[in-house]
């Protein structure tokens, strides 16, 4: 009965750490862009968005406590909004890091390299934690974004002000240039929730979108295809003017 009971445990445990992972997002040369704006996100781990994962270094993982608005003081992963306008959110109970983290990879599948990207999100702040609390997300680009300083400047510091229930919305917008994700590739994004002294605030993710663009295809300069094209009319007129032999006996 024992072995039964610590094999269930077990099995609950992997079944919390696989239904809060996602497949990766493939991009194709005719899926080019991504967006998600966590709506369908109710604060339960089944409804966790496609190709989002949510980890977390706290044992026992930290509970999923459904919708909500930052009023509840209870730590774990929420939806916070209202209506059908939701976020991907977490509020941090204690000092374990990573007590949260949100990610997303993509993979390059577009056959080209990605040159260019162009991302979009809200940070959120739904509970203000009080006093000097600024707890909120640290960013880093993952894969072939590891090290990206656009990517990984773009943290969040929670707001020092403002009423729980109330939220505070940031936009932010990366415009990422000059890069080389060759074809089977991938790339992403972690956003890992930060601590500070004293309660700490109720942050979350909203409406992210990404867009790629790849890298030309070389087109051959005009002045080269009309090399190509003079010289194969001079092969054919050359051709045109060679001189018939004639073979015969004459009598």
């Amino acid at each position: 009965m024992k072995i039964l009971c610590g094999l269930a445990i077990l099995s609950l445990m992997s079944l919390s750490l696989e239904t809060s992972a996602r497949a990766d997002f493939m991009l194709t040369s005719s899926t080019l862009t991504y967006g998600e704006n966590f709506n369908s996100y109710n604060g339960l781990v089944d409804t966790v968005p496609a190709n989002w994962s949510i980890t977390s270094a706290v044992t026992p993982l930290p509970m999923y406590r459904g919708t909500g608005t930052g009023t509840a003081t209870a730590g774990g992963f929420y939806a916070f909004g209202t209506a059908s306008d939701f976020s991907l959110g977490v509020l941090r109970s204690g000092s374990t890091n990573p007590f949260g983290t949100f990610a997303i990879t993509f993979n390059n599948g577009t056959g080209s390299t990605i040159t260019d990207l162009a991302v979009s999100f809200n940070y959120e702040q739904w509970r203000n934690g009080g006093g000097t609390n600024n707890s909120g997300f640290d960013l880093t680009g993952t894969g072939d974004l590891a090290g990206n300083s656009s990517v990984n400047s773009a943290d969040f510091a929670g707001n020092q002000t403002g009423a729980s229930g109330t939220v505070k919305s940031t936009p932010i917008s990366l415009t990422l240039a000059g890069l080389s994700i060759t074809n089977g590739s991938s790339f992403g994004f972690s956003f890992v929730t930060t601590d500070a002294s004293g309660a700490d605030n109720g942050v979350s993710i909203d409406d992210f979108s990404l867009s790629a663009t790849l890298q030309p295809v070389a087109v051959p300069e005009p002045s080269s295809l009309a090399l190509v094209a003079f010289a194969g009319l001079g092969a054919v007129t050359k051709a045109r003017r060679r001189p018939k032999i004639i073979t015969g006996v004459v009598g």
